[in-house]
């Protein structure tokens, strides 16, 4: 839990500039026509700062992994830039729905997304180890003989994969559902009406993004801290901890 907190702090601080926060703009023009400009202008900043992180990352591979904490994520350090594109995907796509209030459409994607992400870890984990489903199966699975041997066996390995699924499957669904119903929209996208937008909503990049940057490291920069001076089992511990504690607050305040 603890290298997966460490992981997944990486992934959530890299998409904040991910789409340069544009995708928060995407509700605010009156003319759909602007909004979906403005979407195309998140997916364009996308691409580019996602394949950017991947050349980086192969270019200062020999330098990345000499750090004590990234060689243990082996290759999975190269899923980042994917990850990071599924989520901040994800947002651009909530925001759209947001604006033509499909508000279904992004609960079932949230679904979708917690759903994978937790049946598959969960999954990936009684395979690897051997658990069979009876009730004889189910007690070992909290067994802490069991639980031990777990951390030894899989590992974060399955965290991770299951985080792939759950994010996949959002992002296929959400991607989906714009093609089948919104895709005609697209003929209004074009280099100068980007271009016009990007300008029109600059302070998203210039002001937004540091405002929301701060904001990230109460989180991923504490984790960042927590491993820096103690063990993985502690920040697997105040990670685990922390997100019990905001679920009741973001089911509230997400769906506000």
């Amino acid at each position: 839990f603890g290298v997966f907190a460490f992981y997944f702090s990486i992934v959530t601080f890299l998409s904040i500039f991910a789409t340069g926060r544009y995708d928060l703009a995407i509700l605010l023009p009156k003319e759909k026509k602007d909004a979906i400009n403005i979407l195309g202008l998140s997916f364009l900043i996308l691409i580019i700062f996602t394949t950017t992180i991947s050349i980086i990352g192969f270019l200062l591979s020999g330098f990345l992994f000499s750090f004590p904490r990234l060689d243990q994520l082996g290759n999975w350090i190269w899923i980042i830039p994917v990850l990071v594109f599924l989520l901040a995907g994800i947002n651009i796509f909530t925001a759209w729905n947001n604006r033509n209030k499909k508000f279904g459409k992004t609960s079932f994607s949230k679904v979708l997304m917690y759903a994978g992400d937790a049946f598959s870890g969960v999954y990936i984990g009684s395979i690897k180890n051997n658990v069979q489903y009876s009730a004889t199966g189910m007690k070992k699975i909290f067994h802490p003989d069991h639980v031990i041997s777990s951390t030894k066996g899989w590992s974060f390995h399955g965290l991770i994969l299951g985080k792939f699924i759950g994010l996949f499957s959002s992002f296929s669904y959400l991607t989906f559902s714009f093609f089948k119903r919104d895709r005609k929209e697209l003929q209004h996208v074009s280099t100068g009406h980007i271009k016009e937008m990007a300008k029109e909503h600059r302070d998203f990049p210039k002001i937004n993004m540091l405002h929301a940057l701060t904001d990230e490291l109460k989180t991923s920069g504490l984790s960042f801290v927590i491993l820096a001076f103690f063990m993985e089992r502690t920040l697997g511990i105040y990670n685990m901890t922390y997100k019990i504690l905001r679920s009741p607050l973001s089911t509230i305040g997400n769906s506000f």
